[in-house]
């Protein structure tokens, strides 16, 4: 009777240490292979970084975004094939330079 009480025992407190350990999971994630984002944040400072980040990618890719299109009328415009006449526009201005 001892061991079956002890084994009872024993496996309630097995039960409530995994039921401790998933809510724990449940409140900080854990990551996946492949994942491509933060995990879920379990404190107000991840919370924070995460904010961050956020704000940071949207000013990367709308200046990326910007040059790359920069880029790519430089490409079309000053091109030697899509223009008849070559394009002398640049005069080395020096007083321009000076300035």
């Amino acid at each position: 009777m001892i061991v079956i009480g002890f084994l009872c025992e024993t496996a309630t407190s097995i039960r409530n240490n995994v039921m401790r350990l998933d809510a724990l999971n449940r409140k900080a994630d854990a990551a996946v292979p492949n994942q491509l984002n933060f995990q879920t944040p379990a404190t107000a400072i991840m919370e924070k970084i995460v904010d961050l980040h956020h704000d940071l990618m949207f000013f990367i890719i709308a200046i990326v975004v910007f040059v790359s299109w920069m880029l790519g009328r430089m490409l079309y415009f000053y091109n030697s094939e899509n223009t008849a006449t070559p394009r002398v526009a640049f005069a080395h201005h020096t007083v321009l330079e000076i300035i």
